[in-house]
């Protein structure tokens, strides 16, 4: 019987845990859409090319 209460235990944790990263990963993305919005992923590495070409 102890054997149930352990497995039993393991996967309120498992899954108290997953429960959490899910709230976690949604706090995330919503405070990124919150921050407004995107940029051009071209735009932004194009940017970057240039200030660190400009370092070297």
């Amino acid at each position: 019987m102890g054997d149930w209460r352990n497995i039993s235990i393991a996967w309120a944790r498992a899954h108290d845990t997953e429960r959490r990263d899910l709230e976690a990963l949604r706090a995330a993305i919503k405070t990124g859409l919150d921050s407004g919005p995107g940029l051009p992923a071209e735009k932004v590495f194009a940017e970057l090319r240039a200030r660190y070409a400009a370092k070297a």
